[in-house]
């Protein structure tokens, strides 16, 4: 028997890591306005005004779904 060349040798596809079913910690104001059935532009407003507070990631402006939980306690009648 031969020993094959490099080049020869059948490369088995390497699976993707397999990522552990994490918690969603945060939203973007685009999920986090779907979440609370509002508009784009309200949940900025809400932002701007210091109603719900988020994080910036980078460029990214991100709101933690416990703020959501938050604001939907002390604005519930």
């Amino acid at each position: 028997m031969t020993p094959r060349k490099p080049s020869q040798v059948p490369i088995a596809p390497v699976p993707p890591p397999s990522q552990p079913n994490l918690p969603l910690l945060v939203l973007t104001l685009e999920e986090a306005a779907e979440v609370l059935h509002c508009g784009r532009s309200t949940m900025f407003e809400m932002v701007n005004a210091g109603k719900i507070r988020t994080v910036q990631v980078g460029r990214k402006r991100l709101v933690p779904v416990k703020e959501i939980e938050r604001f939907l306690e002390e604005n519930t009648i």
